[in-house]
C-alpha cells in the first residue's frame, strides 16, 4: 500500500514539474488543435486528396448537368466544386485553386453518339484543364471521370445494338428501351463481393458517414503521443546531467524513470482522448483500451531508447529523425510492406494495424512486455557500468 502511495505522489509531482516545461505544454496545446482542426475540415467536407473543379458550356445540356449534380452531392476522396463558366474553372487550375477542371462540352448525347459510331472526327465531350502531368491523384480523377461517362456511352451503345440487330422495335418507344436497359444493366454490386477482414466496417451502416480523414488524424496522434514520449526522455536526461535525481533512495532509479515517463505520455494520452471523443471521432467502446496500451508501449519505447542512446545530444539528433521515420513507414498514409522488418519496432505501426486488425492487440500487448524487459535490462547494465 506505501508503494502504491509513493508512485502516486510521485506520478502528481512530476505531472506539475512537466506542466512547468513550455515544450511539453506546447505539445499538449497541439493535440486538440490538430485534431479540432481536422474535425472541422472534415464535416465541412474540404477533406479531399485533391479539387477538381466542373464547369459546363451549356447549363441547359441534361447529361452535363446530370453527371455535375452527381459528382457534387456524392461523397468521395476528391473535393468537387461547380464553376460558373468555363473560363472560371481555368482560372482556379491555374491560379492553384483547383487541380484540374473538367468541362462539360455543349451537346454531349451527339458527341457520345459520333464516339459509338466510330466517328473519325474528334469531338470530345469533356476538356480536362491540368495544372500539371499526371500524377497518381490525377489519374484516379480520371477513373472517376470515366465512371461518370460510362452508363451514357453503354445506353448508346446499346441502343446501336439494338437498332443493327434483327428484332423488329418499331412497337417500342426510346423510353420503353432505356425502362428496358435500366432492368438489366449490370452494377458493381452485383458483380463483385466486398468482404471486410475487419468485422467492424462490415457492421457500419451504409448511411453512417465515415470521413477517410478519421484513419490518418489517429496516426498523427499516435505521433504526436511518441513526440511527447521522445520529448520528455530529453528532459529527464538533462535533469539526471544536472543532478536532481542523486538524492533518490537507491534501488528507485528504474520505477522512478517509469513514473517520470508515463506522467508525461499518460498526460498527452489523456489529451488526445478527451479531444477525439468531443469531436466524435473516438466513437468506439476499444478506443480506449487501445490507447491505454498503446501509451504503456510508448512509455517502454522511449526508456528503451533513452537507454540505449546515452549522450544527450546524439538524442537530440536522432529523435526528429525517429519522428520522420515513423511517420513515412508506418500505415498512417501509405503502406510499406517492404520494410516490415522495421516498422515492427515502431509503436505506432503496432497502433495503427490494431484498428485493422483486432487481434492485433494481442502483439502490442506482447510488444510491450518485451520492450519493458528490454528497458530493465539495459537499466541494470547501465547501473553496473557506472560502478
Amino acid at each position: 500500500m506505501n508503494k502504491i502511495k509513493t508512485f502516486i505522489r510521485r506520478y502528481f509531482i512530476l505531472s506539475k514539474r512537466l506542466l512547468k516545461k513550455p515544450a511539453f505544454i506546447i505539445i499538449l496545446l497541439l493535440v486538440p488543435l490538430l485534431v479540432a482542426a481536422t474535425a472541422i475540415i472534415s464535416k465541412e467536407g474540404d477533406s479531399g486528396i485533391m479539387t477538381i473543379a466542373l464547369a459546363m458550356e451549356d447549363e441547359e445540356d441534361p447529361i452535363a448537368s446530370e453527371i455535375v449534380e452527381k459528382l457534387t452531392e456524392e461523397k468521395s476522396l476528391i473535393r468537387f466544386e461547380l464553376c460558373k463558366t468555363p473560363e472560371s474553372a481555368e482560372r482556379r487550375v491555374k491560379s492553384g485553386k483547383a487541380d484540374a477542371a473538367w468541362i462539360f462540352r455543349d451537346n454531349i448525347e451527339e458527341r457520345i453518339k459520333e464516339f459509338v459510331n466510330l466517328s473519325h472526327t474528334i469531338n470530345a465531350s469533356v476538356t480536362v484543364v491540368q495544372r500539371e502531368i499526371e500524377n497518381v491523384s490525377l489519374r484516379l480523377s480520371h477513373e472517376k471521370l470515366n465512371e461518370a461517362l460510362y452508363p451514357y456511352i453503354a445506353k448508346a451503345l446499346y441502343r446501336q445494338t439494338l437498332n443493327g440487330s434483327s428484332i423488329d422495335l418499331s412497337e417500342l418507344s426510346p423510353e420503353e428501351l432505356d425502362e428496358f436497359y435500366d432492368k438489366m444493366e449490370v452494377e458493381g454490386a452485383d458483380l463483385f463481393e466486398f468482404v471486410y477482414a475487419n468485422t467492424a466496417l462490415s457492421d457500419k451502416s451504409e448511411e453512417e458517414d465515415s470521413s477517410f480523414i478519421i484513419s490518418p488524424i489517429k496516426g498523427l496522434l499516435a505521433i504526436m503521443i511518441l513526440l511527447a514520449g521522445v520529448a520528455v526522455s530529453m528532459f529527464y536526461m538533462n535533469d539526471e546531467a544536472r543532478g536532481a535525481f542523486d538524492r533518490l533512495p537507491k534501488g528507485t532509479g528504474f520505477s522512478f524513470s517509469l513514473i517520470y515517463h508515463i506522467a508525461a505520455v499518460f498526460m498527452v494520452g489523456v489529451v488526445a482522448y478527451i479531444t477525439m471523443a468531443a469531436t466524435g471521432m473516438a466513437d468506439e467502446w476499444y478506443e480506449l483500451p487501445i490507447l491505454l496500451i498503446y501509451c504503456i508501449c510508448t512509455t517502454g519505447f522511449c526508456m528503451c531508447l533513452r537507454l540505449l542512446i546515452r549522450d544527450m545530444r546524439l538524442f537530440g539528433t536522432i529523435a526528429p529523425l525517429l519522428i520522420v521515420v515513423t511517420a513515412v513507414l508506418c500505415p498512417i498514409f501509405i503502406s510499406a510492406p517492404k520494410v516490415h522488418i522495421v516498422q515492427i519496432f515502431l509503436p505506432t505501426f503496432h497502433y495503427m494495424t490494431v484498428y485493422t486488425n483486432k487481434a492485433f492487440i494481442l502483439y502490442m500487448s506482447i510488444y510491450s512486455v518485451l520492450l519493458y524487459v528490454a528497458a530493465f535490462f539495459l537499466h541494470s547494465l547501465k547501473l553496473k557500468q557506472i560502478k
